[in-house]
Order: structure tokens, then C-alpha cells, then sequence
């Protein structure tokens, strides 16, 4: 084996030199293709989930059915005209206790004041103008069991994206 001179020993570092250096460039090329993939599937995922959260708010906020509003507004009725009643036992006992007048001025002001008045209104309706005034509307809206099962597919399917950002 010959002793290698000094050009030759330059050239053979200037090799290896440029070998590592090319290996770090492959190194540092595949590395940032690998943070470029991450990124995309991290940027992917969460717009997924983005979307789902968006999609979840308008499941929630949608609109009833005709059967849910006409519902409520009887639920609604009942608890108005039941406060109603109770106010008015109040005022007839009072008056009875006292020997007073029923409905004055001061009766209404006394059980309602300025803000509770309004609920005189509902003596002003019964369930068949509800009924009627429900008919009138189109007929749209998703069931609240549709949208409870629908809430619980997206949550479900957000856990699912969320657990795999962790994997890997």
C-alpha cells in the first residue's frame, strides 16, 4: 500500500467533504418534505374539525319543527297564564282580607308593575290561535333527537381527529 501524497490526500477530503455535504442536504430535504407533510396533516385535521365545530353550532341553532315550536309556545301559554292566575288569587285574597275593590289601578301595578304587565297577554291568546298561527308555518326544522344523534356523530368524530394528531 503506497503512502497517498498531499494532492491526492486534498482530494480524497474534498470527496468525503462534499459526500457529507450532500448527505446533509438529502438529510435536511427529507426532513423538511416530513415537517411540510406534518403540517399539512395538522393543517388538514384541524380544519376538519373546523368545520365540524361550524357544522355543530348550525345543527344547534337550526331551526325547529312546527311539533317543537307549537310545543314551547303551549309550554309558554301555561306558565304565563299560571302566573296570571297566581297573581290575581293574590290580589282577590287581599281584597277579601281588606274589604277592597277588585282591578284597580293600583292591583295592576302592585302584582305586575311596568315590567310583568305584558303578561296579561296571555289571556289574550288560547291554544287553538297557537295552533292556528303553527299551521301557518313552513314546514322545516330537524327533530331534536336528529340533532342530539347528529351532535353526538361530530363530537365522536372530533375526538377521532383530535386522537390523531397524538398518534405517530
Amino acid at each position: 500500500m503506497s503512502l497517498l501524497n498531499n494532492k491526492e490526500m486534498q482530494a480524497m477530503r474534498k470527496t468525503d467533504q462534499e459526500l457529507l455535504q450532500n448527505l446533509g442536504k438529502k438529510a435536511d430535504s427529507i426532513q423538511s418534505r416530513r415537517v411540510d407533510e406534518i403540517e399539512k396533516r395538522f393543517t388538514d385535521i384541524k380544519t376538519s374539525i373546523e368545520r365540524l365545530i361550524e357544522e355543530k353550532g348550525d345543527v344547534m341553532c337550526g331551526p325547529s319543527t312546527r311539533e317543537e315550536v307549537l310545543a314551547k309556545a303551549k309550554r309558554e301559554l301555561e306558565d304565563g297564564k299560571r302566573f296570571v292566575k297566581e297573581a290575581l288569587a293574590k290580589h282577590l285574597y287581599d281584597c277579601q282580607q281588606r274589604s277592597s275593590d277588585p282591578f284597580t289601578i293600583s292591583f295592576c301595578e302592585f302584582y305586575f308593575g311596568a315590567t310583568q304587565a305584558w303578561k296579561l297577554f296571555f289571556y289574550a291568546l288560547d291554544e287553538k290561535d297557537i295552533e292556528e298561527a303553527v299551521s301557518a308555518l313552513p314546514n322545516i326544522g330537524i327533530p331534536a333527537k336528529q340533532k342530539e344523534k347528529r351532535m353526538k356523530e361530530i363530537d365522536s368524530e372530533i375526538t377521532r381527529l383530535s386522537e390523531t394528531l397524538t398518534e405517530k
